[in-house]
């Protein structure tokens, strides 16, 4: 199997099981096996409307869906079938449901790279939570792929009871840039302000999965905060402080609400030397790390230090293509109240790469390295935390047991060879 296929059926894996408002994923009562099948990238977002109906906004990009002609004109169409059905969650049985149709004109086969949006509207009473299952069909290439969100009616003050806009666009990400003005809107007559607390976070990289450190954990205390008022037609507005955590939440005594990670204009990408640095900490002795550090010249300095590795700048060039993009993939997937590089699961990605099998229940994700009736297969727990900021946070099963493991992957890296290069 090629190695942009291996990646491509792990990162469908994370469409589908990504714990992010924004991302699309399905939650499982039991460990499920992912089906390998093509990858395809889509948005999807929950709003609560009033205790009974949420509005589902889903938007795909076409690049992937077949356009072709239907009839002796010029033109090609793409058409897409979308089914939608809810269950609760831990549940069988079919609640609600629907199918909507998404097509797409292009004059010639260079076809225009566009997103495709529509909304739907879903009944679920409060008090429980579902799961949105979404199932996508090329009608023209007569393929199926399965996205899904979950639906969480058991708080009036979680995020999905706010829709958030920026520059007159639904902005589904958690994450965003200082200085972005955000408009925010609420169904919640019962909510009428937020308070906006700003954290300047400072959470490190991983640590490796033999540590006994503890990593570093979300901040208990704002630096500074502020009121945010709804209008008379539930609409606020926001102005992006400066890089860490901003964490709306309607009340004094509330914790839960809307939590927005504040990272520079590139993210997910890797946008500065400074970034490429510190995400280069795991295949980097101290001194290495240090001298990147104290550089002047910091984007001279890492280019420096994949040189010696790599042996010479074709091969160096590749290795940085080829970690930074793992960074990226990382950033992309498990971004939670930090960037996705520096939580556990984006270390072993970076690391080992996208994993054979992918395991997940509600409360933990199992990764597996190998074929499963090897006893030399490796194997990572991520157990699922609660936490205010979010719920895309999970925490390695640390052990001894990796030491020598780990030390064998990053030195694969250090003697100028790509991990799992597949």
């Amino acid at each position: 199997m090629s190695r942009p296929h291996c990646i491509l059926l792990f990162l469908l894996s994370l469409f589908l099981y990504s714990c992010q408002n924004g991302k699309n994923y399905i939650a499982s009562g039991k460990n499920t096996n992912l089906a390998p099948i093509e990858q395809i990238e889509t948005e999807s977002a929950a709003w609560h409307l009033n205790d009974t109906v949420t509005r589902i906004y889903f938007q795909m990009q076409n690049t992937g869906l077949l356009y072709k002609r239907t009839d002796s004109s010029t033109a090609f169409y793409a058409r897409v079938r979308l089914f939608y059905k809810l269950t609760q969650e831990g549940g069988q049985r079919i609640l609600d449901s629907g199918t909507v149709f998404l097509t797409d004109k292009s004059e010639s086969e260079l076809v225009d790279v566009k997103v495709l949006p529509t909304s739907f509207d879903l009944r679920a009473t409060p008090c429980t939570n579902y799961i949105a299952e979404f199932e996508i069909v090329d009608v023209n290439r007569r393929t199926r792929y399965v996205r899904g969100i979950n639906i969480q009616k058991t708080s009036e003050t979680s995020d999905q009871n706010f829709l958030l806009l920026h520059r007159g666009k639904l902005h589904y990400t958690n994450y965003v840039k200082a200085g972005d003005t955000l408009t925010i809107l609420t169904k919640r007559k019962n909510i009428p302000q937020l308070i906006a607390d700003v954290y300047k976070t400072n959470i490190g990289p991983a640590p490796p999965p033999f540590s006994t450190r503890q990593r570093d954990e979300w901040p208990t205390k704002a630096d500074s905060s502020y009121v945010a008022v709804f209008d008379a037609a539930g609409q606020t507005t926001v102005v992006v402080p400066g890089g860490g955590l901003l964490h709306l939440r309607p009340s004094p005594i509330s914790n839960s609400g809307l939590t927005l990670l504040v990272l520079e204009p590139a993210y997910p990408n890797v946008g500065s030397a400074e970034t490429m640095v510190a995400s280069a900490r795991y295949v980097m002795n101290k001194e290495e790390y240090q001298q990147c550090l104290d550089s002047k010249e910091k984007k001279a300095a890492i280019d420096k230090f994949w040189t010696t590795l790599a042996g010479n700048n074709d091969r160096a060039r590749e290795m940085i293509r080829r970690y930074y993009g793992r960074v990226t993939e990382a950033n992309k997937f498990f971004t939670s109240y930090c960037e996705g590089w520096k939580t556990d699961r984006g270390l072993i990605f970076i690391i080992y790469g996208p994993p054979t099998n992918t395991y997940r229940s509600k409360r933990d994700e199992v990764w597996v390295y190998g074929n499963e009736a090897n006893p030399s297969s490796l194997r990572f727990v991520f157990n699922k935390v609660q936490n205010n900021f979010s719920q895309n946070d999970f925490v390695m099963e640390r052990s001894p047991f990796y030491r020598d493991v780990f030390h064998s992957a990053v030195d694969v890296w250090r003697q100028g060879h790509i991990l799992n290069d597949r």
